[in-house]
């Protein structure tokens, strides 16, 4: 199979260059691959260049893998990869460096390489996996149209060849590219907040977690004050933003119900 280029309006998907080295090395090195990825760990320079040199040459030549570099232009620097493996059927895999994650990239470069899968091959579907946790696989996937296919080992071994719990997601070649119901929803941290006459408010913290259509779990991580509208009545934020640690780095307020009592 000879390689070929895929164009987005903003991206080019090409392939991974000797010119790319470094960047990869340097994306690859991120903790959230440690957990996430099948990349080898530690990741040195070494396994970059057996990447472009060797390993995407014979994924191309043989037909089991396809993989394009990411770029917003042509001779740009590469912002992530992504790829198909043929296995009982195409399944893709993506990876975005730090930097360029929250623009909405991976979900229009995903875009282009399944309308390339599907009309360069008969296959009747697509699948997606990731490591069970991968929230922000998981929300390209939605974004891209995939519907939810449950939560089961693997397709693809990890570093040790043992097969990883996972979610899998499924996009059919009739299906609508809209995201689709049925996704597990994710971890929310909850700030629930009992106003006084006072600029400040006593908030417990909910960690509120479902997946798969399981009732929440709740458990109390920390409570204190902080000082916010009295109006306020809901507060929520994102892992990412405070973690558990108090008082919390950001949040959103919401407007406070009418009527006494707490919420």
């Amino acid at each position: 199979m000879e390689p070929f280029v895929l164009r987005t309006e903003r991206l080019v998907l090409d392939q991974p260059a000797a010119s790319d080295v470094d960047d990869i090395t340097a994306y690859c090195t991120d903790p959230v691959f440690e957990g996430f990825m099948t990349t080898p760990w530690p990741y040195e320079r070494a396994h970059a260049e057996y990447f472009v040199n060797d390993y995407v040459r014979t994924g191309w030549e043989s037909g089991r893998e396809w993989t394009w570099a990411i770029r917003e232009g042509e001779r740009m620097p590469l912002l992530g990869v992504v790829g198909v493996r043929f296995l009982s059927a195409p399944s893709v895999g993506y990876w975005l460096g730090g930097p360029h994650r929250g623009r909405g990239i991976m979900p229009e470069a995903l875009t282009v390489v399944i309308d390339a899968v599907f009309e360069r091959t008969e296959a009747k579907l697509v699948r997606w996996e990731c490591v069970a946790g991968n929230q922000a696989s998981l929300r390209v996937a939605q974004k891209t149209g995939f519907r939810y296919a449950g939560a089961e080992p693997g397709m693809i071994p990890g570093r040790d060849d043992v097969a990883k719990d996972s979610w899998h997601g499924v996009l059919r070649r009739a299906d609508t590219r809209d995201p689709q119901p049925g996704w597990p929803l994710l971890a929310e941290r909850r700030f629930r907040a009992f106003a006084d006459n006072a600029h400040y408010v006593n908030l417990r913290i909910v960690d509120e977690r479902r997946c798969g259509g399981s009732p929440p779990r709740k458990k109390l991580t920390g409570h204190g004050s902080v000082p916010v509208p009295r109006q306020c009545r809901l507060l929520t934020f994102s892992p990412a933003a405070g973690g558990d640690s108090w008082p919390p780095d950001s949040f959103r307020a919401t407007p406070a119900r009418p009527g006494p009592g707490t919420p």
